[in-house]
């Protein structure tokens, strides 16, 4: 019974402190940079710049002058140019996206010969080129193609020959531009590579330096408490024992860095042993006697957010975890009662599913020691359960987890 009130209170405080932060921070974060605009009239303004996602960068630019006073909002025809420091730099241009014509904030990546950009739409991406002043997209769009009745998507490529055309003065790099991508780093490298070509008298400037995926590593070390659970059961059975691993965190900076992809790999055991009544496979009232000792291998997949404060950071995930269950060791026998005295019977056929799904939200606070390493603490609560049901008892076991976690950070670059 105090297990079950720990995992109840503790569970309710990590779900208050998620929506605590969710209501104070969501709505109206800010994450300001220093930066400046350039106004129309080609005046350099310093300051500070709200750094948001491209899809909210293209719209609108949000600067005040310093931390005191208040915000002003830029549209791309408000000013030419807004650019944040050791991050991204955007101007306003005029360009044609589905037949329509709009003047936007491009994200500068490469500033050369010809010059490159980029556009996000909240379901699409662009990218366009501009040479002698004159503005060319590049697409990629999917086209349906039906090759005996059946139907097939395909890319258009249309890229390629945009490429071709523009890049004529430099044959050499026919090969190439027939297996770039249409992604990021690829045409920011064909587009470097032709300036390169054909232009000695100046280095192409790359906007993109400073805007690089990162890869971090974090070995993190923690408590799992663990509560087993039988269907049609309000018995619980709790464990606690020691987690080691490690993540693997990519901040996809193109995107946003506030939002993080991590993979990981963790090691910890479990050990249950508990008495559970229950109404499986009949009406009756039965009570199983189940023991079960265990490795578990998980392999976490999560996407997390981290709030816009400068030295200490809070942040919510959310993931889906791999489990493998390694060398289970485990009894389930029914148990009887006759005249106030108990008996067990003899052990019960039933399988082990050594893969299990399990679904992960979190929420942690990170401090920043310096640019390339940080500490952290945080709570993750995991439910996690078998694939499959073939009615074997141990089909119908779950367990509830709260895995505390302390962790370091540090980039690989």
């Amino acid at each position: 019974m105090i297990n079950l009130i720990l995992m109840r209170n503790t569970r309710l405080a990590t779900w208050g402190i998620f929506f605590l932060l969710i209501t104070n921070n969501v709505s109206g974060q800010k994450d300001y940079k220093n930066g400046y605009i350039i106004t129309n009239n080609i005046d350099t303004i310093y300051g500070l710049i709200n750094l948001r996602s491209n899809y909210h960068n293209r719209k609108v630019c949000e600067f005040k002058k310093n931390t005191d006073t208040i915000s002003e909002l830029f549209s791309p025809r408000d000013i030419r140019a807004y650019m944040i420091d050791n991050g991204k730099f955007y101007i306003s241009k005029n360009i044609t996206v589905n037949d329509t014509v709009r003047k936007v904030f491009l994200e500068f990546l490469l500033d050369g010969i010809v010059d490159l950009y980029y556009y996000k739409e909240f379901d699409d991406e662009f990218y366009f080129i501009e040479k002698d002043s004159t503005m060319y997209q590049l697409s990629n769009e999917a086209t349906e193609v039906f090759i005996d009745d059946v139907r097939y998507i395909q890319n258009s490529n249309r890229y390629i020959g945009v490429l071709s055309y523009l890049f004529q003065e430099s044959p050499g790099l026919s090969g190439k531009i027939n297996n770039t991508v249409f992604e990021y780093k690829s045409l920011v490298k064909i587009t470097k590579d032709y300036h390169d070509n054909v232009c000695n008298d100046y280095k192409c400037i790359d906007y993109t330096k400073s805007t690089k995926t990162n890869i971090y590593l974090e070995p993190n070390i923690g408590l799992i408490n663990s509560w087993m659970g039988l269907k049609s059961s309000s018995d619980l059975s709790y464990d606690i024992k020691p987690v080691i691993g490690i993540n693997f965190r990519i901040i996809p900076v193109k995107i946003h860095y506030l939002w993080n992809f991590l993979v990981g790999i963790n090691y910890s055991t479990n050990y249950f042993k508990h008495d559970f009544k229950n109404k499986l496979f009949d009406k009756g009232n039965k009570t199983f006697r189940i023991e079960m000792k265990y490795s578990i291998i998980r392999l976490p997949i999560m996407l997390e957010y981290s709030f816009p404060t400068k030295k200490l950071q809070p942040f919510l995930s959310v993931g889906y975890n791999n489990v493998f269950i390694l060398n289970p060791d485990y009894d389930v026998r029914q148990v009887y009662s006759y005249f106030g005295t108990e008996y067990t019977g003899g052990t019960i056929d039933t399988d082990f599913r050594n893969y299990q799904y399990g679904f992960l939200s979190g929420l942690g606070v990170r401090y920043k020691i310096n640019d390339g390493s940080r500490i952290y603490l945080k709570v993750d609560s995991e439910y996690r359960a078998p694939p499959a049901n073939f009615r074997h008892i141990l089909d119908y076991h779950h367990v509830k987890t709260l895995i505390f976690n302390l962790g370091y950070s540090f980039s690989l670059k």
